[in-house]
């Protein structure tokens, strides 16, 4: 139970939330180091998916704002 002056966040922002924490478990370990470089961070589908789960929990805990989101490119 929150206490005084905390916000409890919706079902639907904890379920988004723990979806990006169980991405970022999957892409975790020396194993999937190549996930965290420059050039992954553009085209892995994991990186695409938790920006999209991010940008949607902000959506409902700021509203619809209206900066957009960073273009990202793969380096050469």
């Amino acid at each position: 139970m929150s206490g005084a002056g905390e916000a409890e966040l919706d079902r639907e922002v904890l379920a988004d939330l723990k979806t990006i924490d169980e991405i970022f478990d999957g892409m975790s370990g020396q194993d999937q180091a190549d996930r965290w470089c420059d050039k992954a961070l553009a085209a892995d589908s994991g990186w695409a998916e938790t920006r999209a789960l991010a940008r949607r929990v902000l959506l409902v805990l700021v509203g619809n704002w209206r900066l957009p989101m960073p273009e990202l490119r793969e380096w050469p």
